[in-house]
């Protein structure tokens, strides 16, 4: 009897422990994760960011080429009405020319030199609603799509391949200036999820890590998650070139659905940290530092 409630109480102490270690590791990686923070837009209280290295007012481009750009939320069909993954979120009820941005100077952390980041926000749409066309729930970039841009997107043909984007420049990736229709897809700097099964009924997490970006001695590394997993990586030299006071982070182009918990992070975050991401019952709000 007295060995059986030894045992009992090992045990006992042995659940204990690993119930504190765990909390210890997640408030450890809370701590890891809340420092690499770079901005965060939960949408909540505001369409600005809760929390920016640069500016945290929203934007309005006059089109996705960006001829134009207001310091306002003046985006037809764009509002915070919906319930969102936590608190509210960013809903798009229709495809419009103006586009919701912000500015990436100092919130995406570029750098002429080797630089890495992670981004990761939560996703919501109907397929069968999306309008024709190439649509990028979000697109960062001083210039254009194809030439030093990163970006997601739904491709134009059904069924609706959905990709992630790490164009360098032009110049760069395509000295020769292909035709991109033709070229075969391993040339492509893209990685393509395929026919991933969104919902307009169920959240699904997204997650662009890249690693040594700009760095020329060293092939970048750029992978894509959905639901806390691995999708795909892109291995190659990657040279983006921006003028940073130009560059912008635009969501929603002609997307119809919503965002929400849109974070940008200055580390290549691991796979079990965006799967603690895409797992926490809570907004990354609670990494901001009071």
């Amino acid at each position: 009897m007295i060995c059986l409630t030894k045992r009992r109480l090992a045990a006992l102490i042995t659940i204990a422990l690993a119930f504190a270690s765990n909390g210890i590791c997640s408030a450890q990686s809370d701590n890891d994760i809340g420092k690499r923070l770079t901005f965060l837009a939960t949408f909540d209280e505001s369409f600005d960011a809760d929390f920016a290295n640069g500016s945290s007012k929203t934007m309005t481009a006059s089109d996705v080429g960006r001829s134009k750009l207001s310091e306002e939320m003046s985006v037809p069909g764009v509002t915070r009405d919906k319930v969102g993954k936590y608190g509210k979120a960013l809903s798009f009820s229709q495809k419009t020319k103006p586009v919701y941005c912000f500015a990436a100077e100092k919130n995406f952390p570029y750098s002429e030199n080797s630089f890495d980041s992670t981004i990761s926000f939560w996703m919501k749409t109907d397929l069968k609603t999306l309008p024709p066309g190439f649509i990028d729930p979000l697109q960062i970039t001083d210039k254009k799509w194809n030439d030093a841009a990163i970006f997601v997107d739904f491709s134009d043909k059904s069924p609706r391949d959905f990709r992630m984007g790490v164009f360098s420049n032009l110049k760069f990736w395509n000295p020769e200036n292909n035709n991109y229709d033709k070229m075969p897809a391993s040339e492509r700097p893209l990685i393509d999820a395929g026919n991933v099964k969104f919902s307009s009924d169920r959240w699904t997490h997204v997650a662009l890590v890249f690693k040594s970006l700009n760095s020329l001695d060293k092939q970048s590394r750029c992978q894509f998650y959905i639901d806390g997993k691995k999708i795909g990586q892109l291995d190659r030299n990657q040279k983006l070139t921006w003028n940073v006071k130009k560059a912008v982070i635009m969501l929603g182009i002609y997307f119809v659905g919503e965002m929400d918990d849109f974070a940008i992070f200055d580390s290549a975050l691991s796979e079990p940290q965006i799967e603690e991401i895409f797992k926490s019952p809570k907004s990354l709000k609670h990494l901001i530092k009071k």
